[in-house]
């Protein structure tokens, strides 16, 4: 998969998410342009790559992403198990 493919698909999807409700903190993201271009998602996704950029070093910020996802999931999967 080409980086192309990855800035075009990405916000793609965030936005999709976002429109359907799936994650509610996302519903700002949901917006389109007139073109139907999810310009909020690319923003994000480009500041999110950007973060990337200036740390040189993908090391330093994917351990951040982990925890941070693993733990929403964990508290995620509680909620539904009613624990």
């Amino acid at each position: 998969m080409s980086c192309g493919h990855v800035t075009a698909g990405a916000p793609r999807l965030l936005q999709a998410i976002a429109a359907d409700g799936v994650i509610p903190l996302l519903n700002s993201f949901a917006v389109t342009s007139r073109n139907g271009e999810p310009l909020r998602a690319q923003l994000l996704t480009a500041t999110i790559a950007e973060c990337g950029v200036l740390l040189a070093n993908v090391d330093y910020i994917a351990p951040i992403i982990t925890m941070s996802v693993v733990y929403y999931l964990v508290q995620y999967s509680a909620w539904l198990g009613g624990v």
